[in-house]
């Protein structure tokens, strides 16, 4: 399945093009559904989104040409629910937009997901257990409780907390 493989961070790729010749095996539903109207040229751009890998994509459907008007107005809300939640969800408006309107992905790239997500994991948990060992190897050379740092000397049990060393 191609939702699991990781891919380098960011990309785009033209995954469907359909609706745009008689050789299409769903024009004649589409012709009898609506009346004999011929849906226009239909491209879906998928944009996959992450770092280090692509963990998320989104979908825009578009028309590559501009059909008349009756024709968009047919067929566009069958395109869009085609799409369904891949087209992600509208941005909301505080948030920054180049160009348009804006939707944020939320269908998940499973692998990229839970392997940005170990990445991000071992990068946020690494410092702390690196000071926390650094931090008992000096509290052994001075002799002290590895626990709390009270310089217990010869006593057995940390008078403080009670840990043996």
């Amino acid at each position: 399945m191609k939702l699991f493989f990781l891919k380098p961070a960011f990309g785009v790729k033209n995954v469907e093009f359909v609706y745009f010749d008689d050789s299409y095996t769903g024009a004649e539903i589409w012709n009898n559904d609506t009346g004999g109207l011929r849906p226009p040229y239909l491209q879906i751009t998928r944009i996959y989104i992450g770092w280090p890998f692509c963990s998320t994509f989104v979908d825009r459907p578009a028309v590559s040409h501009t059909p008349d008007e009756q024709l968009l107005e047919e067929f566009w809300p069958i395109y869009s629910a085609a799409a369904g939640l891949r087209q992600g969800v509208k941005a909301p408006d505080w948030w920054p937009k180049a160009e348009g309107v804006y939707r944020l992905p939320v269908t998940p790239l499973w692998g990229g997901l839970v392997t940005n997500s170990m990445i991000f994991a071992a990068f946020y948990f690494l410092p702390g257990t690196l000071f926390r060992i650094a931090r008992q190897r000096h509290r052994r050379k001075r002799n002290a409780c590895l626990n709390c740092g009270y310089d217990f000397g010869t006593l057995s049990p940390c008078p403080e907390c009670g840990s043996t060393p």
